[in-house]
């Protein structure tokens, strides 16, 4: 069974292709540069190490077999057993084509059955047989034998009638000594006489430490576990616990992937006791902290030997050693203790397909700039004329609308096609827990660039697991109070001129507020007196705090806490908002508000005490202007009449200024829609709005002042005409905190 579903499949032939193009380009190389020669087949190896993995993950065979054995004689080379040949490089060249022909046949009918891999592996076979019958009896070394080890090596099951394994443990064993026997007998598993099984025992006798003998033969491909005894059956050497932290790098593709297949290798050098995240959250794409995780390992083996093996994974940037073995915490913490937030796997993909019609239309758009910069230039050498300069303007303007339009259509997907994808393992994950549920999506498709797809495809992962595993109930429950034996999931989509509005609606439980308050109070989220003053609306907003969960038990599904607080994040960072509303014993509606865009986001410049401002447009209903005097403070907020109506408002003098009075005479505001039902509705007062514009939003820490950065209300900065930079005001977070209630 693979745990990659199809809807992964696309991910894991975009790397595969990397990767045989990386071979290709490497075996160029392979037989005319002896110099590098070690580094090539070092690459070499890394490169079919990944195909193996992801393949055998994905659940390619012939394609793991392909990439298995072409590893194997990479490694043969490097350890110096296999000298390069002609015949050698021809069986390397056509294992490549095969890895090559066998990721088309997936591509073009999505399994592996055009392509046959018989003549190459019996290719291969007969030249190690060959190889290894003219190295003869191995030969005891020259140094004094000092030890007889009882060896005991287990290999991971294989199909083939000689596998590749039995070659290399052969070329291993010329480096460690003098064989006595073996059981079976090599010779007869060579010679095609005895039919391999996954243990091979031998008597050997080396004056190598346990520990080096264990180094050279667990670092043969296939060999799951190594067992060294001294002759008589006593341990060399008691198993350790080693508590692992694994980094990968910001650019691994696949991360979840990676990390499950650095977990596999390290059950080959011992006993997995624990991970963090669990498996069953990395392989949704958890990991801690911004893409890491930890291992707690017994193992014979040191850690310098461990860290060794999980660095030859590509992708990992460090391996480190934590703390002591303790007792094992139902919290989502560290192995050394700190709390540390799981965040969703993003998958960046380095490349994506593109038109051919619209690399055109770039080039075409290129030429104008080009142009235009000439154009420019001869204006500028000579006499200004203004006729000419409208023009030029006229022109450039059109040509980055131009730009603009082709590099925003690369980026778009159809948001309703990568909802879609997750419907089947919602559905399954239901069956797993014993529960009948219908998911559907209604309401249009809207093209979204492909960050706001990933980010919304990944806190649906969230919202629809908890719907699952917390909302719906039970067939025989539902129908003991009333209710169809089928849960229903409705997914809606509803598109606006800049934004769209994703919503999860279940006919589940729904949330229980007195025990939300209760268990934000046991995990010192807020205080008790805090718990008695908040309303339902802000009650069913702690959902959403790093540690809140209502689950008394920690499972591989569930009870950490942390789930929804990603949402809230991930969805933040794009400027946009989360919505929640509740009843219990009929369901739950959690509404995600996103831009369609990132590149380019429409924004309100305003004026506040003589400095500009910008704020995103998403959730401002209309602008208007009215006098200082129809703003009153009642109590400790402010309220503004207007002709539409009365609305609390917020002065943003107050957030940005320092608390400055209430500017005399006319001020304009802008009507913010707080709430997904348009019954919050808050008015931001601000000096002057200077208009709205599309804009590019930048990082602001290197280009306002650090005191600025620090307030909570920046999360961006435009950069207007003459290179200002004007700070973009997250304006969610501002009423999160300052929203005053209609009472």
């Amino acid at each position: 069974m693979t745990i990659i579903g199809a809807n992964y499949i696309g991910s894991f032939l975009e790397e595969a292709r990397e990767k045989v193009v990386e071979l290709k380009e490497l075996f160029s190389r392979l037989s005319g540069d002896e110099e590098n020669l070690s580094k090539t087949v070092e690459e070499m190896i890394r490169s079919a190490h990944t195909i193996k993995g992801t393949a055998s993950l994905a659940g390619f065979p012939k394609l793991t077999q392909a990439a298995h054995w072409l590893e194997t004689i990479l490694d043969m080379i490097r350890s110096g057993n296999l000298s390069l040949d002609e015949d050698l490089l021809s069986i390397i060249r056509e294992l490549i084509v095969s890895i090559d022909r066998l990721i088309h046949s997936i591509e073009d009918f999505g399994d592996e059955r055009e392509v046959e891999l018989s003549p190459v592996i019996a290719r291969a076979t007969l030249y190690l047989k060959n190889a290894s019958r003219k190295a003869g009896k191995l030969p005891p070394l020259k140094v004094a034998l000092e030890k007889r080890y009882e060896v005991v090596v287990s290999f991971e099951p294989v199909s083939e009638k000689i596998p590749v394994w039995t070659f290399a443990v052969l070329s291993k064993l010329q480096r460690l000594g003098h064989l006595i026997s073996s059981e079976p007998d090599v010779n007869d598993i060579i010679e095609g006489r005895t039919k391999p099984g996954e243990r091979l025992k031998l008597v050997i006798e080396s004056p190598l430490s346990p520990d080096e003998i264990k180094e050279e033969l667990g670092s043969v491909n296939g060999v799951r576990k190594v067992e060294v005894l001294g002759h008589g059956g006593q341990n060399e050497r008691k198993e350790g616990k080693l508590r692992l932290r694994i980094y990968l790098t910001e650019e691994t593709p696949f991360k979840a992937a990676r990390a499950l297949l650095i977990i596999q290798d390290l059950r080959k050098a011992g006993r997995v006791l624990s991970v963090n995240p669990p498996e069953g959250e990395i392989k949704d794409g958890m990991l801690l902290g911004e893409s890491f995780f930890e291992v707690l390992l017994e193992s014979e083996l040191s850690f310098e030997r461990v860290r060794e093996l999980v660095l030859r994974h590509p992708g990992v940037r460090d391996v480190i050693k934590i703390g002591e073995p303790e007792g094992e915490s139902t919290e989502r913490k560290s192995f050394s203790g700190k709390k540390i937030r799981p965040l969703p796997f993003r998958s960046r993909k380095r490349t994506i397909p593109v038109d051919v019609s619209a690399l055109d239309e770039l080039l075409y758009s290129l030429g104008e700039l080009v142009a235009i910069g000439e154009w420019l230039r001869d204006i500028t050498s000579g006499s200004f004329n203004p006729e000419q300069i409208e023009e030029l303007s006229g022109k450039l303007l059109e040509t980055i609308e131009r730009l603009r339009k082709t590099v925003t259509s690369l980026r778009t997907v159809k948001l309703r096609d990568r909802i879609a994808e997750l419907i089947p393992s919602i559905e399954k994950l239901a069956a797993e827990k014993g529960k009948r549920v219908k998911v559907t999506i209604l309401g249009e498709d809207v093209a979204v660039d492909r960050m706001v797809a990933a980010v919304v495809w990944e806190a649906l992962v969230h919202i629809l697991r908890n719907a699952v595993i917390h909302g719906i109930e039970g067939s025989e429950e539902r129908l003991r109070i009333g209710k169809p034996p089928e849960g229903l999931i409705e997914i809606s989509i509803v598109p606006h001129p800049s934004y769209v509005e994703v919503s999860v609606r279940d006919d589940g439980r729904g949330i229980d507020i007195s025990e939300v308050k209760k268990r934000a109070v046991e995990r010192g989220i807020i205080t008790p007196e805090e718990a008695k003053r908040l309303s339902r609306k802000e009650a069913l907003m702690l959902i959403f705090k790093p540690g809140m969960s209502t689950e008394r038990e920690v499972s591989e599904e569930s009870g950490r806490g942390f789930g929804l607080s990603v949402v809230m994040e991930s969805i933040r960072e794009l400027h946009g908002s989360v919505h929640v509303s509740s009843e219990e014993g009929r369901g739950t509606v959690i509404t995600l508000r996103v831009p369609t865009d990132v590149l380019i986001i429409p924004v309100y410049i305003v004026e506040v005490g003589g400095k500009k401002y910008a704020i995103p447009s998403i959730g401002i209903l209309d602008s208007f202007k009215l006098g200082a005097e129809s703003v009153r403070k009642v109590g400790s907020v402010y309220v503004a009449a207007h002709t539409s109506g009365i609305f609390p408002a917020v002065l943003l003098h107050d957030i940005v200024e320092d608390f400055a009075p209430l500017p005399e005479g006319e001020v304009e505001g802008l009507l913010f829609q707080f709430d997904k039902d348009g019954k919050e509705k808050v008015l931001v007062l601000v000096d002057r709005i200077l208009g709205k514009k599309e804009t590019v939003v930048r990082s602001l820490r290197s280009l306002v002042p650090s005191a600025e950065v620090e307030k909570s209300v920046f999360t961006g900065v435009i950069i207007m005409g003459g290179r200002e930079p004007v700070p973009l005001i997250d304006l969610i977070s501002l009423m999160e905190g300052l929203v005053c209630e209609k009472r």
